[in-house]
Protein backbone atom coordinates (compact mmCIF):
# COMPACT_ATOMS: atom_id res chain seq x y z
CA UNK A 1 0.00 0.00 0.00
CA UNK A 2 1.46 3.60 -1.14
CA UNK A 3 2.13 5.53 2.20
CA UNK A 4 1.72 9.75 1.92
CA UNK A 5 4.34 11.31 3.98
CA UNK A 6 4.82 14.86 5.24
CA UNK A 7 7.72 15.62 7.09
CA UNK A 8 10.17 18.44 7.48
CA UNK A 9 13.16 16.35 5.14
CA UNK A 10 10.33 15.21 2.48
CA UNK A 11 10.87 15.29 -1.20
CA UNK A 12 8.30 17.96 -2.99
CA UNK A 13 5.11 16.98 -3.07
CA UNK A 14 4.24 18.34 -6.22
CA UNK A 15 7.56 17.95 -8.20
CA UNK A 16 8.56 21.47 -8.21
CA UNK A 17 11.82 20.72 -10.31
CA UNK A 18 13.55 22.14 -12.99
CA UNK A 19 12.43 20.57 -16.55
CA UNK A 20 16.38 21.88 -17.50
CA UNK A 21 19.18 21.00 -15.45
CA UNK A 22 17.09 18.48 -12.76
CA UNK A 23 18.02 20.56 -9.62
CA UNK A 24 15.09 20.86 -7.18
CA UNK A 25 13.72 23.78 -5.82
CA UNK A 26 15.96 24.69 -2.83
CA UNK A 27 13.92 27.85 -2.13
CA UNK A 28 10.48 26.12 -2.05
CA UNK A 29 11.82 22.79 -0.41
CA UNK A 30 15.13 23.46 0.94
CA UNK A 31 15.12 19.62 1.91
CA UNK A 32 14.16 18.53 -1.03
CA UNK A 33 17.02 15.82 -2.61
CA UNK A 34 14.42 13.27 -4.61
CA UNK A 35 14.58 13.20 -8.33
CA UNK A 36 12.75 15.29 -10.35
CA UNK A 37 8.95 14.49 -10.66
CA UNK A 38 7.79 15.97 -14.46
CA UNK A 39 4.72 14.36 -13.98
CA UNK A 40 2.55 16.93 -11.62
CA UNK A 41 1.18 20.37 -12.84
CA UNK A 42 4.76 22.39 -11.94
CA UNK A 43 6.71 20.33 -14.41
CA UNK A 44 8.09 23.34 -16.07
CA UNK A 45 8.62 25.51 -13.08
CA UNK A 46 11.81 27.84 -13.43
CA UNK A 47 14.75 26.61 -11.70
CA UNK A 48 16.53 28.34 -9.06
CA UNK A 49 20.18 27.79 -9.97
CA UNK A 50 21.77 30.43 -11.57
CA UNK A 51 23.71 28.52 -13.71
CA UNK A 52 20.81 26.37 -15.10
CA UNK A 53 20.43 27.43 -19.51
CA UNK A 54 16.30 27.03 -18.95
CA UNK A 55 16.39 30.55 -16.89
CA UNK A 56 17.08 31.93 -20.14
CA UNK A 57 14.80 30.00 -22.10
CA UNK A 58 11.81 31.48 -23.96
CA UNK A 59 10.45 27.39 -24.71
CA UNK A 60 8.14 28.34 -21.55
CA UNK A 61 4.12 28.09 -22.21
CA UNK A 62 2.53 31.10 -21.49
CA UNK A 63 2.39 32.29 -18.11
CA UNK A 64 -1.35 31.88 -16.21
CA UNK A 65 -1.91 35.28 -15.30
CA UNK A 66 0.08 37.45 -18.12
CA UNK A 67 -0.49 35.79 -20.68
CA UNK A 68 2.75 36.16 -22.62
CA UNK A 69 5.36 33.91 -23.15
CA UNK A 70 8.38 35.77 -21.58
CA UNK A 71 7.78 38.55 -19.14
CA UNK A 72 10.53 40.69 -18.89
CA UNK A 73 11.82 41.16 -15.48
CA UNK A 74 9.72 38.61 -14.19
CA UNK A 75 10.51 34.98 -13.39
CA UNK A 76 13.77 35.57 -14.99
CA UNK A 77 12.00 35.16 -18.57
CA UNK A 78 10.15 32.14 -17.76
CA UNK A 79 6.54 33.19 -18.37
CA UNK A 80 5.44 31.97 -14.94
CA UNK A 81 4.91 34.25 -11.58
CA UNK A 82 7.21 33.73 -8.98
CA UNK A 83 7.40 35.27 -6.16
CA UNK A 84 9.60 32.77 -3.89
CA UNK A 85 11.93 35.40 -1.54
CA UNK A 86 13.93 34.15 1.66
CA UNK A 87 12.70 34.92 5.14
CA UNK A 88 14.94 37.61 5.79
CA UNK A 89 14.48 38.91 2.02
CA UNK A 90 13.05 42.85 1.99
CA UNK A 91 9.62 42.23 -0.12
CA UNK A 92 10.09 44.15 -3.49
CA UNK A 93 6.92 46.12 -5.35
CA UNK A 94 7.37 43.25 -7.81
CA UNK A 95 7.18 40.28 -5.40
CA UNK A 96 4.23 41.95 -3.64
CA UNK A 97 2.41 42.35 -7.23
CA UNK A 98 2.91 38.58 -8.22
CA UNK A 99 2.30 36.79 -4.86
CA UNK A 100 -0.96 38.98 -4.88
CA UNK A 101 -1.73 37.00 -8.08
CA UNK A 102 -0.93 33.72 -7.10
CA UNK A 103 -2.98 34.17 -3.68
CA UNK A 104 -6.12 34.88 -6.41
CA UNK A 105 -5.27 31.87 -8.10
CA UNK A 106 -5.23 30.10 -5.03
CA UNK A 107 -8.30 31.46 -3.91
CA UNK A 108 -10.09 31.16 -7.10
CA UNK A 109 -8.96 27.23 -6.99
CA UNK A 110 -9.83 26.58 -3.58
CA UNK A 111 -13.30 28.09 -4.25
CA UNK A 112 -13.52 25.35 -7.09
CA UNK A 113 -12.37 22.59 -4.97
CA UNK A 114 -14.98 22.99 -2.02
CA UNK A 115 -17.73 21.06 -3.81
CA UNK A 116 -15.37 18.32 -4.36
CA UNK A 117 -14.55 18.14 -0.67
CA UNK A 118 -17.67 17.97 0.18
CA UNK A 119 -19.13 15.89 -2.35
CA UNK A 120 -19.67 12.14 -0.32
CA UNK A 121 -18.35 10.42 -3.43
CA UNK A 122 -14.73 11.69 -2.27
CA UNK A 123 -13.85 12.33 -6.03
CA UNK A 124 -10.17 13.87 -4.71
CA UNK A 125 -9.65 10.30 -2.76
CA UNK A 126 -10.47 8.97 -5.73
CA UNK A 127 -7.66 11.06 -7.94
CA UNK A 128 -4.95 9.81 -5.06
CA UNK A 129 -5.85 6.29 -5.39
CA UNK A 130 -5.38 6.59 -9.07
CA UNK A 131 -2.22 8.50 -8.81
CA UNK A 132 -1.10 6.07 -6.20
CA UNK A 133 -2.41 2.95 -8.41
CA UNK A 134 -4.62 1.54 -5.65
CA UNK A 135 -7.76 -0.26 -6.14
CA UNK A 136 -11.16 2.70 -5.93
CA UNK A 137 -12.68 0.65 -2.95
CA UNK A 138 -8.68 1.46 -1.32
CA UNK A 139 -7.21 3.33 1.62
CA UNK A 140 -3.78 4.69 2.34
CA UNK A 141 -2.16 5.89 5.60
CA UNK A 142 -1.31 9.97 5.90
CA UNK A 143 1.54 9.92 8.39
CA UNK A 144 3.26 13.02 10.31
CA UNK A 145 6.88 12.69 11.12
CA UNK A 146 8.83 15.56 13.22
CA UNK A 147 12.20 14.16 11.21
CA UNK A 148 12.66 11.94 8.67
CA UNK A 149 10.74 8.33 8.70
CA UNK A 150 14.26 6.67 8.43
CA UNK A 151 15.77 8.30 11.92
CA UNK A 152 12.48 8.65 13.73
CA UNK A 153 10.32 4.90 12.71
CA UNK A 154 7.14 6.24 15.57
CA UNK A 155 4.69 9.03 13.33
CA UNK A 156 1.20 10.17 13.56
CA UNK A 157 -1.08 7.98 11.19
CA UNK A 158 -4.35 8.66 9.64
CA UNK A 159 -6.33 6.63 7.20
CA UNK A 160 -6.79 8.98 4.00
CA UNK A 161 -10.54 7.55 3.69
CA UNK A 162 -11.44 8.91 7.24
CA UNK A 163 -9.85 12.52 6.70
CA UNK A 164 -11.90 12.85 3.18
CA UNK A 165 -15.06 11.15 4.70
CA UNK A 166 -14.68 13.93 7.95
CA UNK A 167 -14.46 16.69 5.89
CA UNK A 168 -17.36 15.86 3.61
CA UNK A 169 -19.60 16.04 6.36
CA UNK A 170 -18.55 19.30 8.45
CA UNK A 171 -21.27 21.69 8.31
CA UNK A 172 -21.50 25.26 10.17
CA UNK A 173 -19.27 27.70 11.61
CA UNK A 174 -16.24 25.93 10.69
CA UNK A 175 -17.67 26.12 7.30
CA UNK A 176 -18.88 29.49 7.15
CA UNK A 177 -15.90 31.24 8.92
CA UNK A 178 -12.99 29.23 8.11
CA UNK A 179 -13.47 26.66 4.98
CA UNK A 180 -15.20 29.76 2.78
CA UNK A 181 -12.42 32.35 4.15
CA UNK A 182 -9.29 30.34 4.78
CA UNK A 183 -7.78 31.81 1.64
CA UNK A 184 -8.78 35.57 2.21
CA UNK A 185 -7.77 35.90 5.80
CA UNK A 186 -4.12 33.78 4.71
CA UNK A 187 -4.08 36.91 1.79
CA UNK A 188 -4.59 39.43 4.10
CA UNK A 189 -2.27 38.82 6.81
CA UNK A 190 0.31 37.76 3.89
CA UNK A 191 0.09 41.12 1.93
CA UNK A 192 -0.42 43.19 4.62
CA UNK A 193 3.17 41.28 6.29
CA UNK A 194 5.01 42.01 2.90
CA UNK A 195 4.08 45.85 2.51
CA UNK A 196 5.22 46.72 5.88
CA UNK A 197 7.74 44.08 5.81
CA UNK A 198 9.25 46.34 2.52
CA UNK A 199 8.53 49.31 3.73
CA UNK A 200 6.01 50.20 1.05
CA UNK A 201 3.08 51.32 3.56
CA UNK A 202 2.00 55.34 2.75
CA UNK A 203 -0.31 57.15 4.49
CA UNK A 204 -1.82 58.46 1.77
CA UNK A 205 -2.79 55.86 -0.46
CA UNK A 206 -6.13 54.64 0.65
CA UNK A 207 -5.93 51.23 -0.85
CA UNK A 208 -2.55 50.56 0.87
CA UNK A 209 -4.11 51.55 4.32
CA UNK A 210 -6.96 49.19 3.57
CA UNK A 211 -4.93 46.57 3.28
CA UNK A 212 -3.23 47.37 6.89
CA UNK A 213 -6.40 47.29 8.71
CA UNK A 214 -7.45 43.94 6.42
CA UNK A 215 -4.20 42.27 7.09
CA UNK A 216 -5.50 43.17 11.15
CA UNK A 217 -9.09 42.58 10.54
CA UNK A 218 -7.80 38.87 9.12
CA UNK A 219 -5.35 38.16 12.07
CA UNK A 220 -7.83 39.30 15.10
CA UNK A 221 -10.54 37.54 14.01
CA UNK A 222 -11.76 38.43 11.18
CA UNK A 223 -13.09 41.95 12.46
CA UNK A 224 -12.57 45.46 11.76
CA UNK A 225 -10.92 46.06 14.50
CA UNK A 226 -9.40 49.98 14.57
CA UNK A 227 -11.17 53.38 16.65
CA UNK A 228 -14.69 53.58 16.60
CA UNK A 229 -13.78 57.26 14.90
CA UNK A 230 -12.68 55.55 11.79
CA UNK A 231 -8.99 54.99 10.98
CA UNK A 232 -6.68 57.33 11.38
CA UNK A 233 -5.93 57.65 7.36
CA UNK A 234 -8.47 57.38 4.47
CA UNK A 235 -8.77 53.51 3.90
CA UNK A 236 -10.53 52.38 0.64
CA UNK A 237 -10.83 49.99 -1.87
CA UNK A 238 -13.11 50.28 -4.76
CA UNK A 239 -16.00 51.38 -3.26
CA UNK A 240 -15.47 50.03 0.28
CA UNK A 241 -14.31 53.09 2.38
CA UNK A 242 -13.74 51.90 5.94
CA UNK A 243 -15.60 54.06 8.29
CA UNK A 244 -16.24 53.78 12.44
CA UNK A 245 -19.63 51.90 11.75
CA UNK A 246 -17.59 48.54 10.17
CA UNK A 247 -15.97 48.10 13.56
CA UNK A 248 -16.84 44.82 14.96
CA UNK A 249 -18.33 43.39 11.60
CA UNK A 250 -16.62 40.57 9.76
CA UNK A 251 -14.36 41.41 7.16
CA UNK A 252 -14.18 38.67 5.04
CA UNK A 253 -17.99 37.92 3.14
CA UNK A 254 -19.97 40.30 4.70
CA UNK A 255 -17.95 43.39 3.71
CA UNK A 256 -15.29 42.14 1.74
CA UNK A 257 -16.90 40.05 -0.56
CA UNK A 258 -15.69 37.64 -2.76
CA UNK A 259 -15.77 39.42 -6.16
CA UNK A 260 -14.08 42.50 -4.06
CA UNK A 261 -11.09 40.68 -2.94
CA UNK A 262 -10.21 39.51 -6.31
CA UNK A 263 -10.84 43.17 -7.50
CA UNK A 264 -8.35 44.26 -3.75
CA UNK A 265 -5.75 41.76 -5.52
CA UNK A 266 -5.62 43.20 -8.55
CA UNK A 267 -5.92 46.58 -6.98
CA UNK A 268 -2.69 45.73 -5.45
CA UNK A 269 -0.98 44.06 -8.00
CA UNK A 270 -1.61 47.39 -10.49
CA UNK A 271 -0.04 49.49 -7.47
CA UNK A 272 2.98 47.73 -7.01
CA UNK A 273 3.62 46.42 -10.71
CA UNK A 274 1.00 48.71 -13.50
CA UNK A 275 0.25 46.92 -16.11
CA UNK A 276 1.46 43.57 -15.54
CA UNK A 277 -1.49 41.75 -15.23
CA UNK A 278 -4.42 42.54 -17.92
CA UNK A 279 -8.32 43.45 -16.75
CA UNK A 280 -10.36 40.58 -16.51
CA UNK A 281 -13.29 39.86 -18.54
CA UNK A 282 -16.79 40.91 -17.35
CA UNK A 283 -19.78 39.63 -18.72
CA UNK A 284 -23.59 41.04 -18.29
Amino acid sequence: MSTLRFDDTSRCPVGVCCVGCGVTDAELFPACTGAPDLSGASAGMPCTDPGCPSRASDDYPPGPLTGAGSGEGLSERSGILRSVTSVDALPTAEQIAVRAQELKVLHLGLMLSLSSLFDPDLPILQTELRRLGEHPDGDFPVNLYYRAAEAEPECLSYSARNIFTAVSNLRGDVVKHDIMSISMINAGIRLGDMIRKGGHNRDDVPLLQFAYHFRNASGHGDVWNYSPSGPPHPASCRDLVLTGELVGRRATWETVTPRLFVEFLDDITEHFAPGLVPPPSREA
